[in-house]
């Protein structure tokens, strides 16, 4: 067997900050990669429901669009769980009927997440850096984080994140100050994207990302403007680490006092030590129902999850999002490319250009 990894896999909304730019345009104007050094993961606290901005003002009669109580958990097997060097158990451990092995959860309770000491810190950070031009990846295509939706593409003045969510400047940052339910930071191991959001045959969704808003004549919620992105929603990001010690560590702080820690065993088949990290709706969250429930209200065209990336932004100076705004969410269209008004939801991340201010 070679090398030992932790993977860790995150899922559901979130932002990804890079210290700089994944990709930008050269002076040519082509898309090329940026050297990025660091990246942060912001995973907004979306426990309780919330209807979203373009719901606002519509008389109560009509029907709502709300985003349902999303759950922030930190799973994996308990077949790799090293209880003898961990310093907690999990929270719960289930047994879905799809996985062979029981599972462990950790509630990500406002945590900093570190990676401990077992690592091999040398190679830097790497990331996938193919960049594709087409509507959905081709074959060997599909691990570049070009998929990953960028917010400079989606809604160009919202693209930087809050500077005080940046660990590097602030490293004993509160993260229930903030609203986060978790965060972490990585100066090391390859990113990648790692799944998308696709239909039932398995072929790939196309999205575009449009403001949303009530239709009195026609009596429904309908996207409007022009759509940008208008391509497949990669909806994970994955992070492999080298492991040089025989368990991998991973310890949850709050500001500058560590709570405890949890350490995995990798495989003695694949030398994998998985770790999954998810932000997802209460009732799919262990993938306990295949599709997300509608929650209060009917079905809208447009993603409620996806507005809570925007108060993350640093161009969101107020506690909630501005109702005169009509924030752009991701619908899915056709294979014309229309909008097509369903409950289909990415339920995905969203990557950032980096902290500061426009």
């Amino acid at each position: 067997m070679g090398r030992s990894i932790l993977q860790i896999e995150f899922e559901g909304v979130s932002a990804i900050v890079p210290d700089v730019p994944f990709f930008r345009r050269a002076w040519w104007g082509c898309w090329v990669p940026g050297k990025t050094r660091e990246v942060s993961v912001l995973i907004p606290d979306l426990t309780l429901p919330e209807v979203a901005s373009w719901s606002r003002g519509v008389p109560a009669a009509k029907l709502y669009a709300v985003r349902a109580p999303h759950l922030p958990l930190a799973i994996f097997e308990m077949s790799s769980y090293d209880k003898a060097n961990s310093s907690c158990p999990p929270d719960l451990i289930v047994r879905p009927s799809w996985s062979r092995d029981e599972l462990g959860v950790i509630f990500l309770d406002h945590f900093h997440i570190v990676l401990g000491d077992t690592y091999d810190t040398s190679g830097g950070l790497t990331f996938d850096s193919g960049v594709h031009p087409g509507k959905y990846p081709q074959q060997g295509q599909e691990k570049s984080l070009w998929w990953l939706p960028r917010m400079s593409v989606v809604s160009r003045g919202d693209s930087l994140a809050k500077e005080g969510f940046d660990f590097k400047t602030y490293p004993a940052l509160d993260v229930e100050e903030f609203n986060l339910s978790a965060a972490s930071r990585f100066s090391y191991g390859h990113l990648s994207c790692a799944g998308f959001n696709r239909r039932v045959d398995r072929s790939y969704n196309e999205w575009g990302f449009f403001g949303i808003r009530w239709d009195q004549d026609q009596g429904a919620y309908l996207p409007i403007g022009t759509p940008t992105w208008e391509r497949a929603i990669g909806n994970q990001l994955s992070i492999e680490v080298a492991v040089k010690e025989k368990f991998a560590r991973i310890e949850f702080w709050k500001e500058d006092i560590k709570q405890s820690d949890i350490c995995l065993l990798p495989s003695c088949i694949t030398g994998i030590a998985a770790l999954k990290i998810v932000n997802v709706e209460s009732e799919v969250a262990l993938s306990l129902a295949r599709e997300p429930l509608l929650g209060i209200g009917g079905i809208s065209p447009g993603d409620p999850d996806f507005e809570a990336l925007y108060r993350l932004s640093s161009s969101c100076t107020t506690p909630g999002l501005d109702p005169r705004r009509q924030y752009r969410v991701p619908v899915r269209l056709d294979e014309r490319g229309h909008p097509i008004g369903d409950s289909a939801r990415p339920c995905s991340p969203v990557v950032m250009d980096g902290f500061g201010r426009i």
